[in-house]
């Protein structure tokens, strides 16, 4: 009797030094697999990034083939790339992820989930494309009435192996509502992008998407992918867990605390 009594008062006395602490030796601490937009890198994400290390999770953006300083675009990068790399990302990092994708992320995670779906805890798309099995981005955005707005950023190429934009143009409609200090950050780091990823098809198994716990961070001031568009795919893949957030299509850039929120909220981080 008195053994089960002093494991019962041990047990609360340490029950109430961690709620007296905040509640930290109870909050959940995961693994974040961030995957980051075309034209960007790894500095876009870094204020969430930050945020949730504070916190206690463990936060890896990875960092798409062709996007980083020492990388060159070339005709043979395919979706499979950006799949590849984020796969093996997950594989080094161990155990389930949290798996984050923004806007051409949600294709490349939608693809890794497919593959290697018994490491992924939950997908959250954040102002991201979701396509049904069979279809690219194009084919997303061609079944819109929306207007794509993308289409206004004075696109050049280069023998199809290069997609190119006046750099102010795409600020416009990627991070207008940001601090200027970190527009003119994402133009001084902007890359060039091959088009071939935009018609690469995703294919999926939809029973095994339809048991991933997913979730979509709706933009409501997204003009690349407006609330129509956001609409749509979320219905058409059965996402019932949203969260809306007063941004443009960057939240990472724009409302980085606000994001932060969100994702420790899905995982269930109590404040």
């Amino acid at each position: 009797m008195r053994s089960s009594f002093l494991v019962k008062t041990l047990l609360s006395l340490f029950l109430f030094s961690a709620l007296a602490a905040g509640g930290s030796g109870l909050q959940p601490h995961k693994t974040f697999i961030i995957v980051h937009d075309s034209w960007q890198g790894l500095c876009a994400w870094q204020a969430v990034k930050d945020n949730l290390e504070v916190k206690g999770q463990r936060v890896i953006v990875v960092e798409l083939p062709s996007h980083g300083g020492e990388g060159h675009l070339t005709q043979d990068l395919l979706m499979d790339s950006y799949r590849d790399k984020v796969m093996t990302a997950i594989t080094e990092a161990g155990g389930k992820v949290i798996l984050v994708g923004h806007s051409i992320g949600g294709m490349v995670i939608t693809a890794v989930a497919d593959k290697m779906p018994k490491k992924i805890e939950k997908l959250v798309y954040v102002g991201a494309f979701v396509p049904v099995s069979g279809q690219s981005l194009l084919d997303i955005v061609s079944k819109t009435d929306s207007e794509y707005e993308l289409g206004q950023a004075g696109w050049s190429t280069d023998e199809e192996t290069r997609l190119d934009s006046e750099h102010t143009l795409l600020a416009t409609f990627f991070y207008a509502d940001s601090l200027e200090g970190i527009k003119q950050l994402l133009i001084n780091n902007y890359r060039n992008e091959t088009p071939v990823p935009f018609s690469s098809k995703v294919f999926f198994q939809s029973k095994t998407f339809t048991k991933l716990d997913k979730y979509y961070v709706k933009t409501l001031e997204d003009t690349v992918i407006d609330r129509e568009l956001q609409a749509k795919m979320i219905e058409a893949s059965g996402i019932t867990k949203v969260y809306p957030i007063q941004s443009g299509h960057s939240p990472f850039l724009s409302a980085p605390n606000v994001l932060s929120k969100i994702l420790l909220s899905i995982i269930g981080y109590k404040y």
